[in-house]
Order: C-alpha cells, then sequence, then structure tokens
C-alpha cells in the first residue's frame, strides 16, 4: 500500500503554458516555503529551485499520507489541515499542523534510517507540498551554502528527538518505579519538552509518484498499523 487518498493538483494545471505555470509555482508555493523553518535561511535561488519541484497533494479525512515501514522517498510539507501520527493501539501520538514539515532526516540521510516508523492520517481536509529526495540532493549541489545549512538544520533537528525521547523515557520509568521508602522527585516533561518532540519528529512519507489507488475505489479508512514508542525510541525518517 502507497499513499491513498490524495490527489495530485499539479496535473490540473497540466494543459496551462510552461511560462504561466511557472510563474504560478513561484506565486503561490515560494510563500509557503519560506514559512518552514528548514528553509528560512536558504538563499532565494536554491528556493526558486525547489519551488518549481514542488507537488501539491489534497487529502480527504482519513487518507492515510504515509505508512509504517516505507522507505524515505520525499519530505512533505503542510500547507493548511491538520495530521496526526497514530500509534499502534490507535492512540494519537501527536498533531502536526500548517506549516510543519516531516520527512528531511530520511532524505539527507544524517542517520542511516530510511524507513517510516508510524502512520500519518489527515484528520480533515489538508493540503501538502512534497519534495523529492532526487529533487532535494540534486539542488544542494548546485547549492552548497544551502546544503550546509539543511544538514545543520537536519542534525540539530535530530539531536533534538533524540533528547526528548530520552526525557520521556526517563518519565516513564519513573511513573513505574514502586515508592519503596521516601517518595523520590518525579521527572517532569515540560511544556518545551512535548513542543521539542512534537517539533522534531521525523517520518518518511512515501512517494506520491508511486501511488496506487485503492482496490475498491475508495480513499483508505483502515484501521491504522502504527508504531507504539518503546522508552528510548524516537521516531525517525
Amino acid at each position: 500500500g502507497r499513499m491513498r487518498g490524495g490527489g495530485d493538483i499539479n496535473s490540473a494545471l497540466g494543459s496551462l503554458p510552461d511560462k504561466l505555470k511557472t510563474e504560478l509555482a513561484l506565486h503561490v508555493n515560494l510563500k509557503t516555503l519560506k514559512k518552514v523553518t528548514i528553509f528560512q535561511e536558504c538563499q532565494p535561488e536554491f528556493l526558486h529551485d525547489l519551488v518549481l519541484k514542488m507537488r501539491a497533494y489534497i487529502f480527504t479525512p482519513g487518507d492515510l499520507i504515509c505508512r509504517k515501514g516505507e522507505v524515505a522517498r520525499e519530505m512533505f510539507i503542510i500547507a493548511d489541515g491538520i495530521l496526526e501520527v497514530i500509534s499502534e493501539t490507535g492512540k494519537v501520538l501527536t498533531q502536526m499542523k500548517a506549516g510543519d514539515f516531516f520527512g528531511e532526516i530520511g532524505i539527507l540521510n544524517l542517520d542511516g534510517f530510511n524507513r517510516r516508523t508510524a502512520d500519518v492520517r489527515s484528520v480533515g481536509y489538508s493540503e501538502l507540498f512534497s519534495l523529492s529526495r532526487e529533487d532535494v540532493l540534486s539542488a544542494m549541489k548546485d547549492y552548497p551554502e544551502a546544503q550546509e545549512i539543511l544538514q545543520a538544520m537536519g542534525r540539530k533537528r535530530l539531536m533534538e528527538a533524540r533528547l526528548a525521547a530520552a526525557n520521556c523515557a526517563s518519565t516513564n520509568q519513573a511513573n513505574t518505579t514502586p515508592n519503596t521508602t521516601s517518595k523520590q522527585p518525579s521527572f517532569v516533561v515540560e511544556n518545551r519538552t512535548i513542543h521539542a518532540a512534537k517539533q522534531t519528529l521525523h517520518l518518511t512519507p512515501v512517494s506520491p509518484h508511486a501511488r496506487s489507488p485503492p482496490a475498491n475505489g475508495h480513499s483508505c479508512r483502515q484501521a491504522q498499523k502504527s508504531h507504539e514508542l518503546e522508552p528510548g525510541e524516537i521516531l525517525y525518517t
């Protein structure tokens, strides 16, 4: 099962002249790309190159955007809507909203992991932009400064994710340790830690180009198969 339910809205522009399609892409997509933290320090020429390679997708309520175990092929940027990361038991681990992005760790190959470890589902209607691994790596060859920025920010997010996971593991151990003699101070995951964990979740979506429609012709609404985090485990891209 590849990504289900999403529609490639670029195909709707296929009949337009190339120049007009380019102008529309720059006008609409560049504004979105500039809001993404990881791209804010990159030079304008690099962003223009990426904008022309972005693909936009629309998802309906309940659609799966990516599935556990799929290989990293692109990163996603949320333009509008809310996404949920679903655990193995159906629990919502976290939510992502407009301006958030995920999958960059996998396509930059910073940690050696290139498979996604959870399902991501669209809560309502959502619009996402994707950038393929090949397009990002190709653009970085022409802009080495942007490559350094992206890799540095990717490593920072990975480090923050590991720290947040370690804090959560400490909290779980403290909560499950019996109180025998005196009351021990419990670990508290502060709001900033929770926020860091949310912002540093790295998930790897599957390729929209390899997408195949469901056999029954309906959007995917099936039970989610995902990954329940163990103590100290991180959601890698």
